[in-house]
């Protein structure tokens, strides 16, 4: 049976604590990085694999929008970068 990553999702992405932990997980053998955005930063220079585009979290479709991309990209592990988002 072949190894198969874990695929991380980072959001929001550009944040600088989402930064150091794509600086510290994007080169590991386990994980897969994505970032997620609701705006356009930085952080779409930052990721090798990059989501932007997403609703604001105050958005009545955000929660379909990432099931979405949780889906779409196998993600499963979240780290939540803002308080907000972890609530």
């Amino acid at each position: 049976m072949a190894f198969q990553k874990t695929n991380v999702l980072i959001f929001p992405a550009g944040a600088e604590n989402a930064l150091e932990i794509n600086a510290s997980l994007r080169h590991s053998v386990n994980f897969k990085v994505f970032g997620g955005s609701s705006v356009e930063d930085h952080a779409a220079f930052a990721y090798d694999n990059y989501i932007g585009g997403m609703p604001r979290l105050s958005d009545p479709d955000f929660l379909a929008a990432l099931n979405a991309v949780i889906a779409e990209h196998d993600i499963g592990l979240i780290f939540p970068t803002h308080d907000t988002v972890a609530l």
